[in-house]
Formats: C-alpha cells, sequence, structure tokens
C-alpha cells in the first residue's frame, strides 16, 4: 500500500458509501420478504444466531432456525433443505447479506447487522413477546434485557431459562452459556465452574470456545498450563466473539512463561481476528514485538493495516511507527509525505506528528526546521500530552547534543526522566530504553550529556543494555575526571550477566586499582562471568563476543592459568548447546589459534562451530580452516576447505573465499579452477574483492576480450591500490600487444610509466619488466 492519497479514506465519502450500501441492504431484505421468502427467512435466522451467539453458523445448524422462522412467513408446506440451499446462494450474491467464512460456514453481512439492529426490541417489548418466540430469538431477548443500560437481569435468566427447557438443542446450550455467566456474575464461583465444565463437555461450536475463555480465566493464576491449554483449544475453534480475545489472553500467559515466539503468534491471531476497536490497539503492540524480534518487514505490513482503518485513537500512533520504520531503511521522503498528510487529518494529534517530522528534518541534516517544528508542537492548541513532552524532552536533548551543548542535553534528560508525572516519567523510561536497545549494538557511547540517560538504564533496563549503559556511564565519568562516579558503574557492569561488558568493566577497574591485591580480585571476576556455575545467570549472548577480549586482558595480567578457567567454561557452554553454542566455539578457535598458538585445537573447534552454526558461522569457520591449512602448506585441504565456504554462498565469505582459491590455484597451475574461482569473487559486493579479482582474471591466459574488461575494470577502480593498478597498465599492454594492436599497447604503456602518482609508476615498471618481450602473432599471407 503506498503512501499517497490511497493510504487515506474520505470520511465523508466513505460515511456516504456506507449509508448508500445499507440503503441497498435495505431493499433487498425488503424485496426478499414477497419475492423469496425463504432468503428473508434464512437471514432472518442467521440475525436470530448473531444476537445470540456472535459466531458463523454451520449450514446444518442454521437450518433448523430457518425453517422456525419460514414457518412464521408460511405456515404450510415446511422449509425444505432445497429450498434452504437456494436460499443460501441467493442469500450470498452481491449485495450480499450473508458471506461464507470457511467451509460450510455462514456469517451476516457487516451491515446486514446494523441494517436490522432497529428492529430488536427494547426490554419492554422482549418481556411482552417472550411466550411467542423461538428458542433463539429467547436468547437474543435476554441478551438484550442483560446487556442494557437500563437492563432486567430477571427477565433476562426468565428468557434464558425459557430457552434452555425448549426443543431447540442449540438455542438451550447457548441459553446454559450465558446463565453459567451470570452465576458468575452473581459471585458464586464453584457453581460457575461446575456450569462451564458442563458446557465444555458438550462441546457445543458456539459456547465451548467461550467456556474455554472462562475457565482460563478462573485458573490462570493456579494452574498456568492448564489455562494455556484452554486458551490453545479456544484459539483454535476460530469462534468470531472469542478467538481475538483468547489469543490476547495466550499472548500475556506466554509473556510470563518468556515465550516471545509464542507471545508474536498470539499477538498475530488477536490483530487478526479483532473487531474495529481492539485489533489497532492489538496491532500496535505487535509491531512492538516484531520490531523486538527484527521482523521490520512484517512490523510496516501490519502498520500500513491499521492506517487503513482509519481507527480516530491509533492511526496516529501507527503513522509515527511506520515513520520510524521508513527512516531506517532510508525512504525519507516517503516518511516525511506520510507524516504532512496525517498532520493535515489529525488535528488532535498533531503535535505527536510534528515531533516526529522533526526527528525525519534532523534525520536530512535539518535542523533548523527540526527545531522549529519542536517549536510549533509545544505551541499547539492541542497541547502535548505527557507522553509526548517525553518525546519532546529527548528531541530537544538530541539538539543539544548536536550543538556540543552537554550540560543542556544532560539537564534535559534528568528532568523528563525524573518527572513528577507519572505518565511522562513511564514514557521516558520506554523512549530511554528503545534508545539504548538501538544503540547498544554500535558499541559504548562516552557523550557527557546523556550520563543521566545510562545512570537511568543502569538502573531500570534489562541485561544486556543495563551492563552497557553501567560501562558507559563508567566511561564517561573516567573521561570527566571523576573516576571515583566511574567505579561504581563500571562494578555495575561487572556483577552483570554481559559477559562483554564485564570484561570491559574489569578490564578498566584493574587499571584504576590502586594496589596489587585489589587489581588482581578484578582480574579474578573476570573470569566468574564464564564459569559454569553461574551460566544460569549468564547471557550467552556475549559469552561469544567476550571469550577473546577476556583471554587477551588475562594474558597482559599475566594470568595464563584464567585463561584456561576461561576456556573450559566456554566449552561447557559448548557442550551444552543451544543459539550460541556455534559463535562460542568459532572464537574459542580465535583464542587457541592467536592467544594460544594452537593451530591443531583451533581446526578442531573451527570444523565444530561449522557443524552446528548457521550459514554465517559456518562460512567463516570453514574460511578459517582453509586459512590454517594454507599456512601449513595442506593445499588440498585448504582447497576444500574454502570450496565449503563458496557451496554455502554467503554473500560476504564466499567471494573472500573465492579469491584465496583462485591464487592457490594458480599455483598449481590449474588455470581452469582460478579463473571458476575469481569469476566468484568478481560478483562480490566488496570493492576491493571484487578488483582484485578483476586484476587476477585479467593477468591470467583467457580470452583477450574478457581480459580486457577486467583489467579496464581495475584501472577504474577506487578501490584498486597503486600496485594493483600499475600492474594492470602494464598487463593491458600485454593484452593488446599480444592480439597484434601494438599502437594501443604503447598508449597504455605510457599511462603506465607516466601516470601522476609516483606509486602507480613505479608498480607498472616493476610488472613491466617481469612480463618481458610481447610476442605479436605473425599475420597470415592473404
Amino acid at each position: 500500500m503506498g503512501t499517497g492519497g490511497d493510504m487515506w479514506s474520505d470520511p465523508l465519502q466513505q460515511y456516504e458509501d456506507e449509508l448508500e450500501l445499507a440503503g441497498r441492504l435495505r431493499r433487498r431484505l425488503d424485496a426478499a420478504l414477497t419475492e423469496c421468502p425463504a432468503c428473508y427467512a434464512t437471514v432472518m435466522a442467521m440475525f436470530d444466531w448473531w444476537q445470540a451467539a456472535g459466531t458463523s453458523v454451520p449450514a446444518d445448524r442454521l437450518y433448523p432456525q430457518a425453517a422456525r422462522r419460514m414457518s412464521a412467513l408460511r405456515p404450510r408446506p415446511a422449509l425444505t433443505r432445497e429450498e434452504f440451499a437456494e436460499a443460501l446462494d441467493e442469500a450470498c450474491a452481491e449485495p450480499a447479506l450473508l458471506l461464507p467464512d470457511g467451509p460450510g460456514r455462514y456469517a451476516l453481512a457487516d451491515q446486514v447487522g446494523r441494517v436490522l439492529l432497529p428492529a430488536l426490541p427494547t426490554v419492554d417489548e422482549g418481556a411482552e413477546r417472550l411466550a411467542q418466540v423461538t428458542p433463539l430469538e429467547a436468547v437474543a431477548i435476554g441478551k438484550a434485557a442483560w446487556f442494557a443500560r437500563h437492563g432486567d437481569p430477571e427477565l433476562a435468566r426468565r428468557a434464558w431459562r425459557q430457552a434452555a427447557r425448549g426443543d431447540d438443542a442449540d438455542a438451550a446450550a447457548v441459553a446454559r452459556w450465558y446463565l453459567a455467566e451470570a452465576i458468575l456474575e452473581d459471585g458464586d464461583v464453584p457453581a460457575g465452574r461446575a456450569a462451564l465444565e458442563r458446557i465444555l463437555r458438550e462441546d457445543h461450536f458456539a459456547t465451548a470456545p467461550r467456556a474455554m475463555l472462562a475457565l482460563a480465566g478462573l485458573c490462570r493464576d493456579n494452574a498456568p498450563d492448564q489455562a494455556r491449554a484452554l486458551l490453545e483449544k479456544a484459539v483454535a475453534a476460530g469462534h468470531r466473539e472469542v478467538t481475538a480475545r483468547a489469543a490476547h489472553k495466550l499472548a500475556g500467559l506466554r509473556e510470563r512463561l518468556g515465550d516471545e515466539p509464542g507471545v508474536i503468534e498470539a499477538m498475530r491471531i488477536a490483530f487478526e481476528w479483532g473487531d474495529a476497536l481492539s485489533a489497532p490497539y492489538d496491532g500496535l503492540a505487535l509491531v512492538a514485538l516484531l520490531r523486538r524480534a527484527g521482523e521490520t518487514g512484517e512490523a510496516e505490513r501490519v502498520l500500513r493495516r491499521i492506517i487503513a482503518w482509519d481507527s480516530p485513537f491509533h492511526t496516529a500512533d501507527a503513522v509515527v511507527e511506520l515513520s520510524v520504520l521508513l527512516v531506517m531503511k532510508g525512504e525519507l521522503d516517503e516518511s516525511e509525505r506520510l507524516l504532512t498528510e496525517a498532520i493535515e487529518r489529525e488535528y488532535l494529534f498533531a503535535p505527536r506528528l510534528k515531533l516526529q517530522l522533526a526527528r525525519v528534518r534532523l534525520a536530512r541534516g535539518d535542523e533548523e526546521t527540526a527545531v522549529a517544528l519542536l517549536a510549533e508542537a509545544r505551541r499547539h492548541p492541542v497541547g502535548l500530552q505527557p507522553q509526548d513532552v517525553a518525546q519532546a524532552h529527548v528531541l530537544e536533548a538530541q539538539f543539544a547534543i548536536a550543538r556540543r551543548d552537554d550540560d543542556h542535553a544532560a539537564r534535559l534528560f534528568a528532568e523528563v526522566l525524573n518527572s513528577a508525572d507519572p505518565v511522562t516519567r513511564q514514557a521516558a523510561h520506554l523512549i530511554a530504553v528503545a534508545i539504548g536497545d538501538g544503540m547498544r549494538p554500535g558499541g559504548p557511547w562516552a557523550i557527557p550529556g546523556v550520563e543521566p540517560l545510562m545512570r537511568h538504564l543502569m538502573a531500570e533496563a534489562a541485561s544486556p543494555t543495563r551492563e552497557w549503559a553501567a560501562y558507559c556511564a563508567g566511561l564517561i565519568a573516567e573521561h570527566a575526571g571523576e573516576p571515583e562516579a566511574a567505579v561504581p558503574a563500571y562494578l555495575a557492569a561487572l556483577a552483570g550477566r554481559a559477559p562483554r561488558y564485564a570484561v570491559l568493566a574489569a578490564t578498566k577497574l584493574a587499571a584504576l586499582a590502586e594496589d596489587a591485591a585489589e587489581r588482581h580480585r578484578f582480574v579474578d571476576a573476570c573470569v566468574g562471568v564464564f564459569e559454569a556455575d553461574s551460566a544460569a545467570e549468564v547471557t550467552e549472548e556475549g559469552v561469544a563476543e567476550a571469550v577473546v577480549p577476556a583471554a587477551r586482558f588475562l594474558c597482559r595480567a599475566g594470568r595464563d592459568d584464567l585463561v584456561e578457567r576461561v576456556r573450559d567454561a566456554c566449552l561447557g557452554h559448548v557442550q551444552r548447546g543451544g543459539a550460541e553454542a556455534a559463535r562460542i566455539a568459532f572464537n574459542l578457535g580465535v583464542l587457541d589459534s592467536e592467544i594460544c598458538g594452537d593451530g591443531l585445537s583451533a581446526l578442531a573447534l573451527w570444523e565444530l562451530a561449522a557443524e552446528l552454526g548457521d550459514a554465517d558461522v559456518a562460512s567463516r569457520a570453514w574460511y578459517e580452516v582453509g586459512v590454517v591449512h594454507s599456512q601449513r602448506f595442506s593445499a588440498v585441504s585448504a582447497a576444500r576447505a574454502f570450496q565449503r565456504v563458496i557451496d554455502i554462498g554467503h554473500p560476504e565469505h564466499a567471494p573472500r573465499a573465492a579469491l584465496v582459491l583462485g591464487g592457490l590455484a594458480g599455483r598449481f597451475l590449474d588455470m581452469r579452477a582460478a579463473v571458476d574461482a575469481y569469476e566468484v569473487a568478481l560478483g562480490s559486493d566488496d570493492p576491493a574483492v571484487a578488483v582484485e579479482a578483476a586484476f587476477h582474471l585479467g593477468c591470467l591466459v583467457q580470452p583477450p576480450e574478457d581480459a580486457e574488461d577486467a583489467l579496464h575494470r581495475v584501472i577504474a577502480s577506487d578501490a584498486a591500490s597503486p600496485d594493483m593498478v600499475g600492474s594492470a597498465y602494464a598487463h593491458l599492454g600485454r593484452v593488446y600487444a599480444s592480439t597484434g594492436n601494438r599502437r594501443l599497447a604503447q598508449r597504455y604503456w605510457r599511462k603506465g610509466r607516466n601516470h601522476p602518482d609516483p606509486a602507480v609508476s613505479a608498480a607498472f615498471a616493476v610488472a613491466r619488466k617481469a612480463i618481458g618481450r610481447v610476442m605479436t602473432p605473425r599475420r597470415r599471407p592473404a
């Protein structure tokens, strides 16, 4: 869906279209009463079901109520199955009164319910008509009496009891559900539970899912596994009034159990099955989960659907979230257009949208316009909502940091994170966590203006952002010449669950230590984050990246014994398996190769990492195996390892491996294999790899036109080194001379010899000398 005019619907036009459709449906239904009574009776039967149970209905369960409705229109003969089937087809024709809802099931078309709602009896009318209605209509009368603003609970119970005693088994089942709900409403939980369990045993399509949802609510706290099983069955039942609510509750239960993929799955279902009020809200919650899981494409799809619904409460938030994703993709024009259109339509939320537009302008480097937009948002007649106040403060702090006004930025962060307004304070916390989670992968920050932000995160964020923030707070204090403030922050990072920042903090603390005993204590503490006995308290996510820095730190401290302890602890992580086992094994190989000097052990660990890991880890591991074999002059084993990398097809590692494999093949004069490998490397996204492959292809014996193209590519590339460019000039002249075009050969040799870069001309001289005399093929006599 685009972000231009087709993103938004015209509310007035939409209202007029709905009125026009409602009129057509009303006229069609009125005509059916005289022209096709069976169709009219079938639609009214579906309306009775919709009123009573709120779900789609299998055709065989709809037929009895249609026959009852038909008997009021035509006492004899009774509605036949053939007439009913024809009536269903007629009702589903455009403009549709009924809609198919899965194999053999039907639902009331959306607008039809609104058309027929005025025909519903009032509470008083329902009491008068109760004796003359069908059992299913009695259920609907009871429901209206129970939920009306000035309802009549006793009338509701009387209507449901009448339906429960009637000759309609379906109506009786639905009535028993409402009676059970009334028992629970009265506070009699044991009796209500017993009634729900009976409904569950009956397994009626319209009521069993409701009972599952209600029973799950009763046992959620004391029997979460039972509650989860009930909710999963309720979701799977596909009941229109139950599925979204059950999925929402299931997501909450799975969140308590730490099942994040399960939470996403449940929220997807809640979003897909929700109504116009709940679906946008659930959609925004789903977007937050998808972004955290890295599924930004799916998040964008959900946001566009929310915007298309044009919810009065959630559209602006969806626009802001979509704008953020577009900025992350670099689509600043689309983001700005989307926000500009929304500002014109969403007056009540214009300040929030202007704040996001200011961020987009800041991303463009247009700080002047961004500052003006922030001022407009603050002055807007609607005013800033508490959560928008937090956004405005953070945005102003960003401006201050850009101007190197760290004192002002720090004041703004401190003010908003400690706001007296709880909504503003909570919004500021969420923004702070989002900033931390977003910036952590880029490494430590040491900007003085974010010091209050880092202090907040080291106390309130989850691992590993908490430890990252603690280390950053320590760096800021240390750079400010305040070691006494840096030490507690480093200690917090050391005591956390993120090995990478524990190692960095231990390094800093050891350097700041006042005596040898204290220094040794921090060195010893560094090892603790890897130990098996604390594995349950350590996130393995950071173990892999911390292995090598920890070993180097311990070697500098003269503690080779502790290097062995780190190595043994990490081997324990690998043996236990898990998502990070392959990366840990790979970095243990680096430790053994670079720090311990044990190439054979490194080979074994890299081969293990290749077996355990995904394409990225496996290709890196086989590449390192190939390098070690090359260094040990095991050319065949090296070639096999590099070929494994190429076969995996990783876009970064495969071309690098192909480049090395081409060199190996060339050394053994296997020119065909060398050319094949260099052609793989030529497709690299890394210009340096691609241009080196082009150079080698140009130097090999092959069709002159291919060599010519490859060498011209080297000369034109900014990624080529001076040595490569000089050699390319020499070999390009060789190609032209060998084909008889000595004039062109001399031209390129002169360019190489007289190149303005002395390094290029020097490289040309060396390569030209190595080429020697080039023989021109004799022309055959005519």
